[in-house]
């Protein structure tokens, strides 16, 4: 079945997308630092132990 078999093809593909990786890890990074922060500010705690008691 040669007709079903794609040609090699000879180009790099991971090398060249590295730097967009490497941002993405970091855009990552940032987004869960921001969440964190987020979780952990007085008043989001604030409103989530209004929602407790308020049950």
């Amino acid at each position: 079945m040669p007709g079903f078999i794609p040609k090699k093809f000879p180009g790099k593909v991971a090398e060249p997308m590295v730097p967009f990786y490497a941002a993405g890890l970091i855009v990552l990074y940032a987004i869960n630092a921001g969440a964190n922060a987020m979780m952990n500010c007085k008043p989001h705690l604030l409103y989530h132990l209004s929602l407790r008691d308020s049950r």
